[in-house]
């Protein structure tokens, strides 16, 4: 049926569905039928045995067979019409057919489906489902976002290949993926006022981000804001979110707040798509740090099914941007739990506070407040939303090639001008800055995002920047460098000191300005929650830290009063407060 082809994502405008038309191609089976006014009749008995039709239900037009790529899970494709003439398509499961019919009735009622009194019309709305046969059949997939050359949506499939695939899914996936408004009228009220604020930019790059990592190869992960109430860390969440879609009180962002098995679900609707979350402080911590690896590793919990089979573990692919008070690792030393690199790296810990006394932005019009501007965008942000992702879309499905060439030029290039010499982590950390700068920039070019070139690409420069000032080895050196400048008069023993002087709680020796540190205060006081292992390979790059002759970062010490030799943390102030001086050859 033509007025159907959109479903692959090429509408047909104004396409009108008749009675008879519809009852051509749907499938009705024999003994039904449709009405001039598109109800669907079924062929009954009167009181006089004489054949009559009677009124069923209002229409439902039965496009094609559904399966997946194995010939499981079957299912067909409806078109429900309700009242006001709008079409709500829907894949029917075949398992919904097996019980008592309830499991398919309320999403239908919910659609709009008008069903006519009486004690027969469930049991003929039964044999309707069961027995109705299209003539088409196409694949489904129960899973949002790439499949191969085509990229599933809620309601329709936009692909550059010749397949056709269909979403079999609960119906509650779409919530998420409205449209409201224009192009233009978002580029003009949602982005553009922001041009000057790299923290809105670079969210919005954000919600672009997570299309690519399927054409791109790159690893998943997230982004979260962290700072203080009314920073306007909730207004760059939702101005991000209304990229995709829109239409709840709180736009299209979720909340922390819950379990890992919750997000889980949540994730996998967001698929290949934009996921925001707000408030990390709603989750407990060791959910925190559960969700964390989750959301990044983009795979949920194998479980067993009620036959105690394996059930297919959900999965998905997300670049996601997440808020709070606090961070990551902060939540978890909350509940006494110890973060590590993987975690940290899988979340990003950025400032919200852009530094110009405007909480998030750099740049406000003339005769604004901060937080008058918030409300402003916020409300633009709630009533124009979903075009710009549809868009985005349409153009990357034809233009894959173009779209992922650019992406590996602009992360190549980011990863060569900002990191040199350093750590895994911040490689790492450096290529999803660029995969997002990448993304903002493909949404410039694309003409989505109404920025001159370059602009998507500064942002992330300045957000990369501001994070690896913050990052967690620079707060584990800040760390080090408070605990020398709080306890090195008082818990250091000066070597070859004078009889007389009580050190107590001791934390090392010190002989000029080389601190020598036991180990036990280095893991338990100066760096609890950090991994020290990460830290140790950063500090002896930097020349803080002395290596041993096999390379270790302790090194063998004879203490005072001791003939033994004690391992130790040596530690050159000078190097650690950047100096260039440090242990000439660092024994490497």
């Amino acid at each position: 049926m033509d007025q159907y082809e959109d479903f692959c994502g090429h509408p047909i405008e104004d396409a009108e569905v008749t009675a008879d038309a519809a009852a051509e191609d749907t499938g009705l089976p024999s003994g039904f039928r449709y009405a001039a006014d598109g109800w669907i009749e079924y062929q009954a008995t009167s009181s006089k045995g004489n054949a009559v039709w009677e009124r069923l239900c209002s229409q439902i037009s039965f496009v094609a067979f559904t399966r997946d790529h194995s010939s499981q899970s079957w299912g067909r494709l409806l078109v429900v019409v309700d009242r006001d003439g709008c079409e709500h398509r829907w894949v029917l499961p075949n398992r919904l057919l097996s019980g008592d019919g309830h499991e398919y009735r309320r999403p239908l009622l919910d659609m709009g489906l008008q069903l006519a009194p009486g004690r027969q019309i469930k049991g003929k709305l039964d044999e309707l489902l069961n027995r109705a046969s299209p003539s088409k059949s196409v694949i489904c997939v129960d899973r949002l976002g790439w499949h191969g050359d085509s990229y599933v949506l809620a309601d329709r499939t936009l692909t550059s290949g010749t397949e056709v695939l269909v979403y079999q899914g609960g119906i509650s996936s779409s919530s998420h993926l409205r449209c409201s408004g224009t192009l233009e009228d978002w580029k003009t009220l949602v982005a553009e006022p922001c041009e000057e604020s790299s923290r809105i930019v670079f969210a919005l790059s954000v919600a672009f981000a997570g299309p690519l990592l399927y054409v791109s190869g790159h690893e998943g992960g997230g982004i979260h804001l962290r700072g203080a109430s009314s920073t306007g860390k909730t207004t760059a969440l939702l101005m991000a979110g209304s990229v995709w879609g829109g239409g709840s009180v709180n736009g299209n962002i979720c909340t922390w707040r819950g379990t890992a098995n919750g997000l889980e679900a949540v994730a996998a609707e967001h698929c290949d798509g934009f996921l925001g979350l707000d408030e990390i402080s709603q989750i407990s911590p060791d959910q925190a740090a559960e969700t964390a690896y989750m959301l990044a590793n983009g795979q949920g919990k194998v479980r067993a099914s009620r036959e105690g089979t394996v059930r297919t573990a959900a999965s998905w692919r997300l670049v996601f941007l997440s808020t709070g008070e606090i961070s990551l690792q902060d939540k978890m030393l909350e509940g006494r739990l110890r973060s590590v690199a993987g975690q940290e790296v899988r979340v990003l810990d950025l400032p919200a506070d852009a530094g110009q006394g405007l909480g998030i932005f750099d740049a406000i019009p003339d005769g604004m407040t901060a937080g008058k501007f918030a409300e402003q965008l916020a409300l633009s942000a709630k009533s124009h939303y979903g075009v710009a992702g549809v868009t985005f879309l349409e153009n990357l499905v034809q233009r894959r090639d173009e779209a992922n060439a650019m992406v590996t030029s602009i992360v190549d290039r980011f990863v060569q001008e900002h990191v040199s010499g350093t750590c895994g982590q911040v490689h790492r950390a450096a290529r999803r800055f660029g995969l997002i700068a990448a993304a903002g920039e493909l949404a410039i070019s694309w003409e989505i995002l109404p920025y001159v070139p370059g602009r998507a690409y500064a942002a992330a420069s300045r957000c990369f920047e501001d994070w690896l000032e913050t990052s967690d080895v620079e707060r584990a050196i800040d760390a080090l460098r408070k605990f020398i400048a709080l306890h090195g008069d008082s818990r250091f023993q000066v070597f070859y000191e004078p009889p007389g002087r009580v050190v107590y709680n001791r934390a090392g020796f010190r002989d000029g300005d080389v601190f020598l540190i036991y180990p036990t205060i280095w893991n338990e006081e100066i760096f609890p929650g950090f991994d020290v292992r990460v830290v140790n390979a950063e500090l002896v790059k930097r020349r803080v830290l002395t290596v041993d002759g096999a390379g270790k970062p302790q090194v063998g010490q004879r203490l005072p009063g001791s003939t033994k030799v004690t391992r130790m943390y040596e530690v050159h102030l000078n190097a650690l407060m950047g100096s260039e001086d440090g242990p000439e050859d660092n024994g490497l």
